[in-house]
């Protein structure tokens, strides 16, 4: 039936560059959009591609998806968004990663020879979502290589996602007793999971608290998942009860922070589409996304964290968030929020600076202010930023440490009878009064 075998022992099959026929997407523009649509707009089984791609070439590509439904409404667009991912890795020989506007698609040389193409794997994609999902009566699938065509997508994509956004903004953590948790991306991260809430989006940025309620009304074993919130044990760094159990039940990790980096950090994969991580010369916190290219001042870059926190292990001082989380009102509240932020790449903070307190935005520095700790310590410092205020607190209670601890031991000493040698030191004194 098909010129390649379709399997779910497919799923996390890697594809090198080497190995790739085509290459689509990142680090070139890749968008994935699917949207319900009404009956008469969708035809069913049309898969078509723009223009043929070049072999060993990288393409940018814009995948537009249709479905239409009796049941459908715009809710499960960013669930099946995310089932993509997990049904088109089925296929032998293709390989897609990410979504949303971070979307990669490799074919290998080996399974285009057999036959496979974008239109080929279009139709067995739409294949494996209707027997799959009876709701979805139509489907049809649109692949974009033309650059024009790309950027137009690219645009109606932009405004979509946005929209997605907003339809939040009327809930809160606090008005919800139940969470979800996807597990969508587990054939690349076995073992990580997305704790969903009002105040925080998958990390891939197209699951969002709405979209995940609906995913588990229309499939319960859809790979996301209830967690009722249960007793809140830390407000501020986002840890409940309930959500560790279910947590716990989906990863190999007992307790999970949905704000803070620290500790019990949010675990990540491979689709994040940005990655907040500690600076520790600066006891600050930056946040570098994947359209940056260049180096943040810890001397990494969004690829290199990528790699470290793909895993799915909670990684104390780096984890992946959505360019939604940024948005958040809760954003790393458990560390301090914007006040904690030092450096972000400066089309970021562009593209989220209503976001950030309007104190905070001229404090925060972008590689045209800081390319590593010594240059970003000195913008710190002229901003006033509040970190500096940390580090001065920071000193005094050393200091006062280890006056504590100097002045206990010489009690210990003297009680003891012994006499006391300072050597290699330098002594301070403020004042000599003389008496008779």
């Amino acid at each position: 039936m098909y010129p390649v075998d379709v399997s779910r022992i497919y799923e996390g099959e890697r594809i090198s560059k080497e190995d790739a026929y085509a290459s689509f997407g990142s680090p070139k523009t890749g968008i994935l959009l699917l949207r319900v649509f009404d009956e008469e707009e969708v035809e069913d089984y049309r898969v078509t591609v723009d223009r043929e791609p070049e072999e060993g070439k990288e393409h940018s590509i814009a995948v537009l998806i249709k479905i239409y439904g009796k049941r459908l409404e715009s809710d499960v667009e960013g669930f099946f968004e995310r089932k993509i991912h997990e049904l088109a890795n089925y296929i032998q020989g293709f390989m897609l990663e990410g979504s949303r506007d971070n979307l990669q698609i490799r074919i290998s040389k080996e399974s285009y020879k057999k036959g496979l193409d974008l239109k080929t794997a279009g139709k067995i994609i739409i294949d494996l979502f209707k027997k799959q999902y009876r709701a979805i009566e139509k489907m049809e699938i649109n692949f974009f290589i033309d650059e024009n065509n790309v950027r137009d997508i690219a645009t109606i994509a932009k405004k979509i996602f946005e929209e997605r956004e907003d339809r939040l903004k009327s809930l809160s953590d606090e008005s919800v007793d139940v969470f979800y948790i996807c597990t969508l991306c587990q054939s690349h991260a076995p073992t990580h999971a997305c704790v969903i809430a009002p105040s925080r989006p998958s990390n891939c940025g197209s699951i969002s608290w709405l979209e995940g309620k609906a995913a588990v009304a229309m499939d319960p074993d859809g790979g996301i998942f209830e967690a009722k919130k249960g007793d809140t044990l830390n407000e501020v760094k986002g840890e409940f009860k309930g959500v560790n159990k279910v947590y716990s039940e989906k990863t190999d990790k007992k307790r999970v922070y949905l704000h803070s980096i620290f500790e019990f950090p949010h675990t990540s994969c491979s689709c994040s589409e940005a990655i907040a991580f500690y600076i520790p010369e600066v006891d600050g916190i930056g946040v570098v996304d994947k359209d940056f290219k260049g180096s943040t001042p810890l001397g990494l870059d969004f690829k290199s964290m990528l790699y470290q926190v793909s895993t799915g292990a909670q990684l104390e001082g780096f984890v992946g968030i959505g360019y939604g989380y940024l948005k958040s009102p809760k954003f790393l509240q458990g560390d301090g929020g914007w006040q904690r932020v030092v450096w972000l790449p400066k089309a970021l903070k562009e593209k989220i600076y209503s976001y950030i307190p309007s104190d905070m935005r001229d404090k925060i520095a972008t590689e045209g202010e800081a390319t590593d700790v010594e240059s970003l310590k000195k913008f710190l410092i002229e901003k006033n930023h509040p970190i500096v205020k940390r580090w001065k607190e920071g000193r005094e209670v050393e200091r006062k440490e280890k006056k504590e601890g100097r002045e206990q031991k010489a009690k210990v000493l003297a009680s003891a009878g012994f006499k006391v040698v300072f050597e290699d030191v330098d002594i301070y004194i403020g004042k000599i009064i003389f008496k008779e």
